[in-house]
């Protein structure tokens, strides 16, 4: 069953099983209540293709999800040979476009050495030893702006650092492991080990039909679908799934990718 099929099997099985398992008549106030949670249930519920299960970590995703209430999610599995394929292949497989495929990339603030805060929303962005950014498959972060960024967040403009006193990388796999308790490929901000400030690349946010896009899932073959929108200005949400107690946190929303060119876009393979 392809990903469209199984979607249309989804929506159509939410909307039936509420049919089906609910009086066809209203006698009462209590039964209506009962219809509505029902519905309520189904429409929170995590839909996927495989046994969520068989795997710690979509076990920790799932309830991370159904907790933040968060609609429309889904994980899917895809075949193993996934990034062997171009991306409009990976599209394909998923019902959406390029565009919407995207990816979280955690980034490690060489500069801060031993003294870099971990675990902790409260503390300004310059300070934090990691940062965690989603970004789509189609853009590449531009160092520079970020650089630039974190090193005036927090600060007024006689305070701010100048960029070169933030200095950037990709965090090893390594590193990335214990720290979410996701492997390269199966990163996701949902369920991680610690609370990661997350950066948005403005340019998910601008995306319409459909208002979702596709991160990574826990696992290499397993992707999951959120609606975005819905992690950003519901209050608390955000805290939630990021594993903090802060419930007045919010992912910043930054103009920091730039389109990948057609080369590049031929060779990406992770």
């Amino acid at each position: 069953m392809s990903y469209v099929q199984h979607n249309l099997f989804i929506n159509q099985n939410i909307f039936t099983n509420f049919i089906m398992t609910t009086p066809s008549s209203v006698s009462s106030n209590n039964t209506l209540i009962q219809r509505i949670e029902r519905l309520e249930q189904l429409i929170y519920e995590i839909q996927s293709n495989f046994d969520i299960s068989l795997y710690e970590t979509t076990l920790r995703i799932k309830k991370i999800l159904l907790s933040s209430r968060l609609p429309g999610c889904i994980l899917y599995k895809v075949p193993q040979d996934y990034y062997t394929h171009s991306l409009q292949w990976r599209a394909k497989q998923l019902g959406t476009t390029p565009d919407h495929l995207c990816k979280t990339i955690i980034f490690e603030n060489l500069s801060l050495g031993n003294d870099g805060i971990i675990n902790n929303l409260h503390a300004p962005l310059y300070q934090q030893k990691y940062i965690a950014i989603i970004v789509q498959y189609i853009s590449k972060v531009n160092l520079d702006i970020l650089a630039r960024y974190l090193a005036s967040a927090g600060k007024d403009k006689t305070n701010a650092s100048p960029s070169s006193s933030v200095k950037l990388a990709m965090a090893s796999p390594e590193t990335i492991l214990p720290l979410t308790g996701f492997s390269f490929n199966g990163i996701t901000p949902f369920g991680c080990h610690i609370s990661i400030p997350i950066i948005i690349s403005k340019s998910i946010m601008e995306l319409s039909s459909p208002s979702y896009i596709w991160l990574g899932g826990g696992e290499v073959d397993i992707k999951l679908r959120v609606y975005l929108h819905s992690l950003i200005h519901t209050p608390g949400i955000a805290a939630k799934c990021l594993n903090s107690s802060d419930e007045s946190y919010k992912p910043v929303v930054l103009d920091c990718t730039e389109l990948r060119d057609t080369e590049e876009l031929l060779h990406i393979d992770e």
